[in-house]
Parts: C-alpha cells; sequence; structure tokens
C-alpha cells in the first residue's frame, strides 16, 4: 500500500537516470580527454619544442672538454662543463624524440645502415651525466 512506503522512496527521481549517454557525447568527452593529455605532453616538453624554435639537425658534442684533463678543472669549469653537458643531452633527446623537421629529413635520408636512425646514432653517441667525474 502506498501509505506503508517509506517516505525517502519518493517520487523524485530523474527523468533520464535510466538512459544510456548519446555515442556523440561519449566521442566529445574522449576528444577532450585526448586534448587535454596531448597538452599535458606539450607543456613536459622543452620551450623550443614547445614553440618550434630551430634546432639543430646534428648536435654538436665537440664543445664538451675530456673527461680527464691536467690540471684539474677548477670549480667554475666544472660548472660550466656541468651545464654544457646537460645541454647536449637535452639536444639529444630532443632529436631522439621530438624531432624536428630538418632532423627527420636527416634521418630519413640516412638509410646506409638499415633500420639504425639518426636519432639511434646520436643517442649511442650521447654522453651521460653519470661520466662526469667531481672534485674531491
Amino acid at each position: 500500500m502506498p501509505e506503508e512506503m517509506p517516505q525517502d522512496m519518493g517520487t523524485e527521481v530523474e527523468p533520464h537516470a535510466n538512459l544510456r549517454p548519446d555515442q556523440s557525447d561519449i566521442d566529445m568527452a574522449e576528444q577532450a580527454r585526448v586534448n587535454a593529455e596531448r597538452e599535458r605532453e606539450l607543456k613536459r616538453r622543452h620551450h623550443a619544442v614547445q614553440r618550434d624554435l630551430p634546432r639543430p639537425a646534428e648536435p654538436n658534442s665537440s664543445i664538451l672538454r675530456p673527461f680527464v684533463m691536467d690540471p684539474p678543472l677548477t670549480e667554475l669549469q666544472l660548472a660550466e662543463e656541468l651545464i654544457k653537458r646537460e645541454m647536449v643531452t637535452m639536444l639529444h633527446h630532443d632529436a631522439i624524440y621530438n624531432p624536428s623537421e630538418e632532423q627527420a629529413a636527416a634521418a630519413a635520408g640516412d638509410k646506409k645502415k638499415g633500420a639504425q636512425s639518426a636519432g639511434n646514432k646520436m643517442a649511442e653517441q650521447s654522453p651521460t651525466w653519470r661520466n662526469i667525474r667531481t672534485p674531491k
């Protein structure tokens, strides 16, 4: 009987509660999620990549000094080397994971060694920050 119904089970039911969402709404939500993810990815990249600024086709590692030098590096020189190594490492990373048009063209034109691309060669030649010796 209606008078025996509990008070919290009133007639306040949403009219569209049992309807499935429209496919266009699902598609728009998915596209918004993809766009937001793309924006987050772009913000994690370097400013040169974000702004599509020109970058060298092949990073120049010749600016780095050898690991062992006589006399040893001063603290200022060591700091400069650390900065240069980080810069070269970032350029190599960008060339591999976010190649510019120039870098992609260089990689596409370099098919002499089969499937190995210019980016992979740069990664093999890339100096790592772990190889830097700090003064004691």
